[in-house]
Formats: structure tokens, C-alpha cells, sequence
């Protein structure tokens, strides 16, 4: 940036930092601002790369592990975290965030009083994604069985049936995490065809949870 008031007129004052709860940060030319900014030299310039969501208060802002060499660090606590079960899984990872592309359109009230999402139930924004992998059930007005009717298109199920990834695995095979292409997917270490879900990636602690419960058998508990 040139120095002066030639910096000044092409200076761009969008904010340049914000907080975890949204809140700008100081202004760049402020002296709150300039030792924030000096700290962080003075601290080698670390890159957060990714953050965890952590287990525990007492994990919070610790370092997490590493993917690819990138700085990890424990932005906060989960809270409950699902069991390694599959009924719990479904509800906090899979009807959350994969049935809004493996489900179909539903305008219908769930009459399930557990929902997650209050009553409202996701779905129809892929008919390609619902053709390959249907997560939901037979009932589109509740969905209270949704993981035990979901399960049988899961477990010990071929993968990519229907798009341009033929026979490229089974998607959970019990006692065999690391070639379940749920994993792979979820971890975006698959052979064919993208990550999943594709805009929103789940934490590595969630990832860690379902692969739990593969190497459980993958039970329909």
C-alpha cells in the first residue's frame, strides 16, 4: 500500500477481522488493532488452517490433530456429541446435514415430536444424490424410523449404483472403517466422485465418532 494519504484513498475498509460471536475487530489503524498485529508476528505469524470442535471446556483452544500438516486448533466445546450408534448418528449428522441432498422433496409436517430441525423435514436438493442413496423412510409424515429404514441402503450397500462411479466400494462395511466409503467421503479421501456433505464438511470429531461405530460392527441400535 503506498504511504500517506495516497494509502488512505485506496485503503479498503471492509472489516478486517471478525470475532467468533461476529463482532468486528478494532480498525486496522488503531493502536488495539497494531498490537494484535504485533503479537501475532511476534508469534511466528501463526495460520489456523482448521478448527475442531471441541469435547470438552477443558479442550477448548488446544491444539487438535492435524490433517494435512495444517494448524488445528479446538474453537470451543461440543457439548453432547452422539454415541457411536447408529440412531444417534442419524439424528445428528446424517438427517442434519445428508438428507437435505439424499431425501426427497417434503412439504409434509413431521409428526416424529424428536425432529431435530423442530418439525421440519429436509430434502430435494439433489434428485441425483436421492437416486444413488436414499436416507430417508417409506413414511414421508414421520420420521421417527428414518435410521432403522435408512440402515438396509447403508450397510453392506454398493456404492455409486447409479452415477459415474460404478461399483467404486460399499459404503459402510462393518468392522472395516478405512475402506467404508462413508469414511473415505466424509473424510474426502475417496477414490471416485466428491466429499460429502460437499459445502459443509462434519469435524474430524464427529467423522471420528461414526467410524466407531463401524469398526463396531456397525450395529442397527
Amino acid at each position: 500500500m503506498p504511504p500517506g494519504e495516497a494509502g488512505r484513498r485506496v485503503r479498503n475498509n471492509t472489516p478486517w477481522l471478525r470475532k467468533s460471536d461476529d463482532s468486528e475487530l478494532p480498525p486496522i489503524e488503531s493502536d488495539e488493532a497494531q498490537e494484535i498485529v504485533r503479537n501475532w508476528l511476534a508469534c511466528q505469524s501463526p495460520v489456523i488452517a482448521r478448527t475442531e470442535i471441541a469435547g470438552s471446556v477443558e479442550d477448548e483452544l488446544e491444539s487438535c490433530p492435524s490433517v494435512d500438516g495444517e494448524i488445528c486448533i479446538y474453537n470451543g466445546p461440543q457439548g453432547d456429541l452422539p454415541g457411536p450408534m447408529w440412531s444417534e448418528i442419524y439424528w445428528s449428522i446424517m438427517f442434519n446435514e445428508c438428507v437435505i441432498c439424499h431425501g426427497p422433496l417434503n412439504d409434509n409436517v413431521d409428526q416424529n415430536p424428536n425432529n431435530p430441525r423442530g418439525g421440519d423435514i429436509p430434502g430435494g436438493a439433489s434428485p441425483a444424490a436421492l437416486e444413488a442413496l436414499d436416507l430417508t423412510g417409506p413414511d414421508a409424515t414421520d420420521t421417527s424410523n428414518w435410521p432403522s429404514d435408512s440402515y438396509p441402503a447403508v450397510v453392506d450397500a454398493l456404492a455409486y449404483q447409479v452415477t459415474s462411479c460404478p461399483d467404486e466400494g460399499t459404503i459402510v462395511i462393518p468392522l472395516d472403517s478405512q475402506d467404508s466409503v462413508m469414511i473415505q467421503k466424509l473424510r474426502n479421501t475417496q477414490a471416485c466422485g466428491t466429499d460429502m456433505p460437499p459445502l459443509d464438511p462434519i469435524s474430524e470429531t464427529l467423522i471420528q465418532i461414526v467410524e466407531e461405530w463401524v469398526d463396531l460392527g456397525a450395529p442397527n441400535n
